[in-house]
């Protein structure tokens, strides 16, 4: 919705179609009483202009049903877009793209209304003109006392008024009274709003300022911030520490708190709400209540553990004091810090010695793994052990992952050693929680060499959702551009970053509890002019390739973000845009970033291309693909050769190849299966196939794949149809023969190929001679030479490309041939796993799968006895992009980190010589220099081929 629309669709309450969509002036000036002195008037058009022209920039709301701070807070993404001015406010955004999926208002909870209204179904939206669920909720579902949010309980708030409410739903009667009477009446049993202010004076003070209404204003307007309880029997902090699921879906957007996540789901799965309630206990000790709830007449034991809560602690009862244990110490708070970029560890150690004034190494060690290293340590003291033992603070620099439970913290310093174990109490904090916990230790700290920089390290706030390089002393520029999800957990991070030398110490992608450094000597690197022009030369940042591709193998779990450190220990916060792209689109994306040729390659691909692309591929390919088969003409009923054809943009040559067949006569019979590896020209296929069976009445199949899958896997579902003893894959652009004046042999080809692997149990494939139209060869056989262009990588060259047929006859060994036409056993491709699908679209899979033949100890060659007509890559539709260039750069690195070493010392060895200086001579001999264009699978994108007649 543009602005314009949406001034004019900003009308009074009582003229709105769609409660949420309107502008109250009356509910704006009771919540926002500074407006009054700041408009001329206090009607509709004077309040309204002021919120247009001023409210937006302020955050403030346009009527009680839609809430711009609770909704900017919820999601980071929308409040970012409005911070760039991409949007005017977080209601626009909501009444545009957010509607269909985000929640509006801090009171209604859209998954809760969703499965407490089983009847509420698209059509009854449909019906009744509803924009969304919670246009019906307003319209009708308040109104019913339906349960929106399991913090508003229509009956418990109707329960508590002294007079029921008339003309209003109990839902718009208890916003409207926040408001005016800024009061806490009881809305759920589980909120306690006495409970709440309490424990959190600065809540109480927020309301007394006005800042919110109410306890559970505030209360679900903090979830994203620290950890907070909404009632005595409830820990945030603890749900958190035991569920590491629920901090996990927290950073996801998933849940907005662990309470959130308990009262959804936790309670029911009987999770522990805090110290010293149990769940499962409970229901044992009260079978009433487990009867009630099996009933469904009660929803869930935890509220009746509110409604019978278990008595505190005697007054007067203190917990024993600490004594040192027998081996040295113990820890009782610890966690990783993402802002300090590695753990903190506080306890205490025994006895109390000046070595620990030193430095320290410590080693911590947990059930899945041990970090280890140089630690900074500090002491604070311990009243309570007595002179036994003193206070430490350990930071080690290490990423946060999730590695079990801790077993023991091993800390040396001064030629001594000591061993802390966990307290009984000790679980893992993160960031903030951590934080916390550690600030009254911290304001203790007795003097030392890492004191100072222990308490700036754990005073180091955590990433609240919105970038903060800007506030750092030096002038860091960093943005990313995009973000593409590499399954199962990799990420590609594609952007650019200005910083002056030396100003970077560290860059951190922190995500789902961990923290992984990057390395940006291993980072794809691309020049970025328009960054520079910008946004660089005005400060004296002309870094060129300042833009990058970074690939990350393991990214770290949901909502990542990266933290940026300085020379002198500053941190930033750059927060990352949701990931976009997926399969093709993504490897497109990232394949059009770059140009890299000789030494540079081999790192480009090792570091960032190669993994990236290969987990994208298979990710793409993970799911079984979708087939259709139509059965044109009726095949055979034991057909010795399959025909395998795959087809994709060229289906035309469908036509012509059949029309070639229809005029083979006799010889064994053949089923022919066509592949269309191409979903936009499914119908066309269909159509073109019904025609040619009527005119050439050969029989076929045409299997019709539901997405593009590529040449090796459209081969390889072409293969599992086949029932053929032999296969043969076949490029649509290879015809049998197109006219008298071509060689002998080419009418009975499949049975002189098909012979030949019969006779010679040592050859596992063969292919024909392959000529272009002019008579000159294109293919009788590959070998493999460097090319130093490419990183010196093997590349299969077409020996005689362009060059007459040879005169001599028979079996023409090669190290491979190719998959234009290449015929073998079916059992021995599908022993062979077929062709391997980790190339993408159509290169080199061919060479590959010779070469795990040449493994198997299996032959290739080629029959210089059967000539067949091949148009060379005509058959593929697409011009010379620079993407398409890399895609083949990207099979080439896969081809040669399988082959490369084998294939290179098979290069060296004197047979090959030997037969290279043969080559030569005969080349000598006749005066002919073999042509270079077109000799390898880059050239045909590249260079023109030479086709200049050529005896040999």
């Amino acid at each position: 919705m543009r602005e314009d629309e949406l001034e004019r669709d900003l009308g009074p309450p009582e003229s709105a179609t769609v409660a949420w969509r309107c502008f109250d002036h009356v509910w704006y000036l009771l919540a926002y009483p500074d407006v009054a002195e700041q408009v001329a008037q206090d009607g509709f058009e004077s309040v309204r202009a002021f919120y247009l022209d001023h409210g937006r920039q302020l955050g403030h709301s346009p009527n009680m049903f839609f809430d711009e701070t609770w909704y900017r807070r919820r999601y980071p993404t929308v409040e970012s877009a409005v911070a760039a001015g991409d949007l005017a406010s977080a209601y626009m955004h909501y009444c545009g793209p957010g509607m269909a999926e985000y929640a509006p208002h801090w009171l209604y909870d859209d998954v809760t209304y969703r499965l407490c209204s089983p009847d509420l179904t698209d059509d009854v939206l449909v019906r009744f003109a509803c924009a969304n669920r919670y246009d019906h909720y307003l319209k009708s579902g308040a109104w019913e006392r339906r349960t929106a949010h399991l913090l508003f309980d229509p009956e418990a708030y109707l329960t508590g008024l002294a007079t029921q409410p008339e003309g209003a739903s109990p839902f718009a009667h208890y916003l409207w009274n926040s408001w005016r009477r800024r009061a806490d009446d009881r809305t759920s049993i589980y909120f306690d709003a006495a409970f709440y202010l309490a424990a959190n004076p600065d809540a109480a003070e927020a309301v007394r300022r006005g800042e919110q209404v109410n306890a559970l204003h505030h209360y679900l307007l903090s979830q994203s911030g620290p950890p907070r309880d909404p009632c005595g029997a409830f820990s945030e902090s603890f749900y958190r520490d035991r569920n590491p699921d629920v901090l996990a879906a927290i950073r996801a957007s998933q849940v907005a708190s662990g309470y959130d996540h308990f009262l959804k789901s936790g309670v029911f799965e009987l999770r522990a709400p805090a110290p010293g309630i149990d769940l499962r206990a409970f229901l044992a000790a009260h079978p009433k209540v487990a009867a009630a709830i099996a009933a469904g007449a009660q929803r869930d034991a935890f509220a009746a553990v509110l409604r019978d809560p278990p008595p505190p602690p005697a007054p007067g009862v203190a917990p024993e004091p600490l004594a040192p244990a027998a081996r040295d110490g113990r820890v009782d708070i610890f966690g990783h810090h993402a802002a300090a970029a590695g753990w903190l560890f506080c306890g205490w150690l025994a006895p109390d010695d000046a070595a620990l004034a030193g430095t320290a190494h410590a080693r911590a060690r947990f059930e899945r793994g041990t970090l280890e290293g140089e630690t900074l340590l500090a002491r604070f003291p311990r009243d309570d052990l007595q002179g036994r033992g003193i206070g430490v603070v350990l930071h080690l620099a290490a990423p946060g992952r999730d590695i079990g439970a801790l077993v023991g913290v091993d800390i040396e310093a001064g030629g001594l050693s000591w061993t802390a174990l966990p307290g009984e109490d000790a679980r893992p904090h993160r960031d903030e929680d951590l934080a916390a916990r550690l600030r009254p230790v911290v304001a203790t700290l007795m003097p030392g060499p890492d004191r100072a920089r222990l308490a700036a390290l754990a005073a180091r706030r955590g990433f609240s959702g919105h970038s903060t390089l800007s506030e750092l002393d030096e002038r860091i520029f960093l943005e990313i551009d995009e973000v593409i999800a590499c399954p199962p957990g990799g990420l590609v991070l594609v952007g650019w970053m200005l910083a002056a030398p030396g100003v970077v110490r560290a860059i951190r992608l922190h995500g789902g509890g961990e923290t992984i450094e990057l390395d940006p000597a291993q980072f794809l690197r691309i020049d970025r002019p328009d960054v520079v022009e910008t946004v660089g030369a005005p400060l004296g940042l002309t870094e060129p390739g300042c833009g990058f591709v970074a690939y990350i193998p393991a990214a770290g779990g949901p909502a990542p973000y990266l933290a940026v450190e300085t020379a002198s220990g500053e941190i930033g916060f750059r927060g990352l845009p949701p990931a976009r792209l997926r399969g093709m689109a993504a490897i497109r994306f990232l394949l059009e970033r770059f140009e890299a040729r000789y030494a540079t390659l081999a790192p480009v691909f090792d570091n960032v291309i190669g993994p990236a692309v290969a987990s994208l591929n298979a990710a793409r390919l993970a799911a079984p693909p979708g087939i259709e088969v139509i059965a044109f003409g009726a095949a055979p009923e034991a057909p010795v050769m399959s025909l395998v054809v795959t087809l994709f943009g060229r289906i035309d040559f469908m036509e012509y190849q059949l029309a070639f067949l229809s005029r083979r006569q006799g010889g064994a019979p053949y089923e022919l299966i066509y592949v269309l590896d191409d979903p936009t020209r499914r119908r066309d296929a269909e159509a073109l196939a019904a025609s040619c069976l009527a005119r050439f009445g050969v029989p076929f199949r045409l299997a019709m794949l539901a997405e593009n899958r590529g040449y090796a896997p459209a081969n390889n579902v072409g293969v599992g149809l086949a029932r053929g003893a032999y296969v043969c894959l076949l490029n649509s652009d290879v015809f049998p023969r197109m006219s008298q004046a071509m060689p002998a042999g080419s009418d009975d080809w499949m049975e002189r190929l098909t012979a030949r692997l019969r006779a010679d149990p040592t050859l596992g494939a063969v292919g024909p001679l392959l000529l272009f139209e002019d008579g000159t060869v294109q293919h009788q056989g590959m070998h493999f030479e460097p090319l130093e262009a490419f990183g010196g990588w093997m590349f299969p060259m077409h020996a005689r490309k362009g060059w007459l047929p040879p005169d001599g006859h028979g079996l023409l060994p090669a190290a491979a041939i190719t998959g234009a036409c290449m015929v073998l056993e079916r059992r021995l491709y599908e022993e062979l796993g077929g062709l391997d699908e980790g190339f993408i679209i159509g290169d080199f899979e061919d060479s590959d799968l010779c070469l795990r033949l040449g493994a198997r100890g299996l032959a290739c060659a080629v029959d210089l006895d059967v000539t067949l007509h091949h148009l060379e890559r005509q058959s593929q539709a697409g011009s010379a992009q620079n993407w398409r260039m890399n895609l083949t750069l990207y099979n080439a690195w896969r081809h040669e980190r399988r082959w490369g070493a084998s294939l290179a010392a098979a290069r060296a060895a004197p047979v090959h010589a030997e037969a290279v200086a043969a080559e030569q001579r005969q080349a000598e001999e006749t005066g002919a220099r073999p042509t270079k264009a077109g000799d390898n699978k880059i050239a045909p994108a590249t260079a023109p081929r030479a086709r200049t007649r050529r005896s040999a």
